[in-house]
């Protein structure tokens, strides 16, 4: 339907109304109901029709079931006796204030109050408004910079506000009035209360509403697997806008830039995060990197069926080393650089689609990275074995495998992006001292940060601008749904505030719900078994224990032999071949041996003495000291395997 209504400039348009149902058992008279419809209405607006950012509640009809909604520039005139009309005095046009005291200060029209001035006419339009709307009125006048007879204010059926702004006053322009109104909006209203503006009518209308809010828990769009999108990712849910009741998807852009750094302290939910990232990311086809600390690389194991073999770097610092130079010498001189140097390419997204499949996106993944570094140093010259302790010599080869993880990086910042490189950094600090100098993280174009309260030094080092980032509002955490949440400084996006998916439900967690749904979805790679894979990523008890050779098979297809990365840098070689030296002359020495206290492993046998009676040592173990020792044992056998392929 449509009807008739003044418009911009005096002029008469023809303005659509729209109607939306109303939700069943709608109660006009009810506030919490009509807040509800309102948030009904942004939501339609923000996901169906945006027309409706445009349009407000015009009124309620009961008998139809709807909503009716009018344009916001829509203006229902009022002819009674609450509008009385004053001549302007010609001495009162250089002073309009004059005018409006005249009228107002005057008992004879009490309860009566400018609302606006025609100087060309000489008409002054005083309307009856109580102390509420006055209040109002002066809050959003001073949010204007504008004189309180320059605006009109009148109450909606939400009962908020709806405010005119006289043209001759000022015109409204977002990015210079928008926070100085939601600041008042608060102020008149509540925090929750919200405005849209049409600065075509120059008309804002102030809806009454509730904090915004996450759910308990947000679940992984199907988007993610159906509809992969290669050059965006998501993972997770935007804070939602005042008014909404869900917010846009928050995504890293990868056109915009193609390194991301995360920072987040222990149990922040940086896990989940990346989770969510590589799902994106290995649904759209990319080929992957990870390099990690060795105790704390079982967050990756549930994705190690789609890392590229001889990319796993998290078996010790050599190796994850040995990855990252791998990686550059390629981005240097392999298949790839040789190709772009042929056909003078400078940016994946604009290469053709065949050689897209030839040379799909490589993400890196960089875990822990400040630990990774600590203590880097670059070895300027190889010490004597003669002269040097094995232990001296092993913190020199230690100390230069992480410098050497530390150069690479800048290496892949500097040269990654054109041939389709990813990067993402997680550390705990972000920080000069953390091997992150400024300049190095000016590199990053998307940062983010975990936890609705990280501590400043994080956020400081993190973010390009912390003083714009927002605060994330306290009710978040006093409505018990801040896990998951975080902030972040997306390139080509505003600030945000955001709350992860997690995929995990009917008592599978997030890992083996996403490890399930990429086999079905994007499949195995050869050789792997679905069963044997899926019982790795299910919950194990020591009564049930994983199976720790099929674990040990999934690692050893994609892990970067130890003799292999010690090949990617000829001085981690020489070191390597000092410190065997050193050993071997210090244990030819004798000097090992003669003053030595025995060991545990001698005097008391296998993991020592555990606890029990003397007369129970023989018995099996149970329950949860079955399943502790049996994880001791692997992990001794782990360091067992390390040291056998380092050739120790």
């Amino acid at each position: 339907m449509s009807a008739t209504t003044k418009g911009p400039m005096g002029k008469m348009a023809d303005m659509k109304f729209k109607k939306i149902p109303l939700p069943k058992g709608f109660d006009k008279t009810n506030e919490k109901h009509l807040r509800k419809l309102t948030m009904q209405i942004q939501e339609i607006a923000a996901k169906k029709d945006p027309e409706l950012k445009n349009y407000s509640l015009f009124r309620v009809d009961d008998q139809q079931g709807v909503a009716l909604l009018a344009p916001l520039g829509y203006e229902k005139r009022d002819d009674t006796n609450a509008v009385k009309y004053f001549a302007v005095e010609p001495s009162e046009l250089n002073n309009l204030k004059a005018a409006v005291d005249r009228i107002e200060q005057n008992s004879e029209y009490a309860g009566y109050f400018v609302v606006d001035i025609n100087t060309t006419q000489r008409v002054l339009t005083a309307e009856r408004m109580d102390e509420k709307a006055l209040n109002a009125r002066e809050h959003f006048a001073t949010a204007l910079g504008v004189k309180p007879w320059q605006i009109r204010v009148e109450s909606t059926p939400e009962h908020g506000w709806k405010i005119r702004i006289r043209k001759d006053a000022a015109i409204y322009v977002a990015s210079k009035y928008d926070k100085a109104m939601q600041e008042q909006v608060e102020v008149v209203g509540a925090p929750g209360w919200f405005f849209r503006a049409d600065p075509e009518t120059n008309v804002i209308v102030v809806y009454p509403g509730e904090m915004p809010t996450f759910p308990k828990s947000i679940p992984m769009p199907d988007e993610v697997w159906q509809e992969p999108n290669p050059t965006r990712t998501a993972f997770g849910m935007k804070l939602p806008e005042n008014g909404r009741r869900t917010g846009d998807m928050a995504t890293i852009d990868w056109k915009e830039s193609s390194f991301c750094i995360i920072g987040g302290e222990p149990g922040s939910g940086k896990s989940v995060l990346m989770n969510d990232i590589l799902a994106g990311e290995i649904a759209s086809g990319v080929r992957l990197a990870i390099v990690d600390i060795a105790n704390k690389a079982t967050d990756y194991y549930w994705c190690r069926p789609w890392v590229e073999p001889g990319y796993w770097g998290c078996e010790s610092e050599i190796q994850g080393a040995g990855v990252l130079n791998r990686l550059v010498q390629e981005m240097k001189t392999g298949e790839r650089a040789r190709a772009w140097k042929q056909n003078g390419w400078q940016n994946w997204n604009d290469i053709p689609d065949w050689a897209k499949e030839r040379f799909p996106i490589f993400d890196v993944v960089l875990d822990e990275f400040a630990s990774l570094t600590n203590g880097a140093a670059l070895c300027k010259s190889i010490p004597n074995p003669e002269k040097v302790l094995p232990p001296i010599f092993e913190q020199t080869f230690l100390n230069h495998a992480k410098y050497s993880i530390q150069k690479q990086v800048l290496d892949i910042l500097r040269i990654g992006r054109a041939q389709g490189y990813r990067l993402i950094l997680i550390s705990q600090t972000i920080n000069q001292s953390s091997s992150l100098p400024p300049t190095t993280r000016d590199l990053f174009g998307h940062r983010i940060v975990m936890d609705v309260n990280p501590s400043d030094s994080l956020v400081t080092g993190t973010f390009h601008d912390p003083k714009g980032m927002p605060d994330v509002p306290a009710n978040v955490s006093l409505d018990g749904v801040s896990k998951g949440v975080g902030r972040a400084e997306l390139s080509g996006q505003g600030p945000c505030i955001f709350k992860t998916f997690y995929a995990g439900h009917d008592g599978m967690r997030d890992t083996e719900v996403l490890g399930r749904t990429l086999a079905q979805s994007v499949g195995l790679p050869e050789g792997i078994d679905q069963d044997r894979y899926f019982d790795t990523l299910r919950m194990h008890s020591g009564d049930d224990p994983i199976d720790v050779n099929y674990m040990n098979l999934l690692t050893s297809r994609i892990d970067m032999p130890y003799t292999d990365a010690l090949m990617t840098d000829s001085i981690l070689r020489q070191l390597k071949k000092g410190w065997d030296d050193s050993k071997r002359l210090f244990l030819a020495s004798g000097a090992d041996d003669d003053d030595r206290e025995p060991s545990r492993l001698e005097t008391e046998g296998g993991f020592g003495i555990d606890g029990r009676d003397v007369a129970d040592h023989d018995a099996p173990l149970k329950g949860a000291a079955r399943a502790a020792h049996a994880s001791a044992v692997e992990q001794a056998l782990a360091v067992a395997r390390r040291s056998k392929a380092q050739g120790m």
